[in-house]
């Protein structure tokens, strides 16, 4: 399997992406309380991530949809003055610069 290499440019575009409608302290609260794990198995090229939400490790891989989906509802009454787009964007801002890293 060929390991996936972006640009610097490319890191940039999607980190601007994100630029705009984004919480500080919502992302914090992510970088914080969701842990990403990276395993390399040696059958592999490349590095497997995971995301531990409610204290079970998920595949980030393909499943970015339904993570946001449970961290919003996990999250979601521990910002009350964020508005839902907001922290949904921020939370797409996380999960991205994931897959970026």
């Amino acid at each position: 399997m060929n390991k996936i290499i972006i640009t610097e440019q490319e890191r940039q575009d999607i980190l601007n992406k994100y630029q705009d409608n984004t919480d500080d302290k919502v992302f914090t609260y992510l970088r914080r309380n969701y842990p990403v794990m990276e395993l390399e198995p040696s059958f592999l090229d490349k590095k497997i991530k995971y995301i531990v939400v409610d204290e079970k490790m998920r595949y980030l891989q393909g499943n970015k949809d339904y993570l946001k989906s449970l961290i919003k509802n996990e999250i979601i009454d521990n910002f009350p003055d964020v508005s839902v787009p907001t922290l949904v964007r921020t939370i797409k801002k996380f999960l991205s610069l994931i897959f970026v890293d």
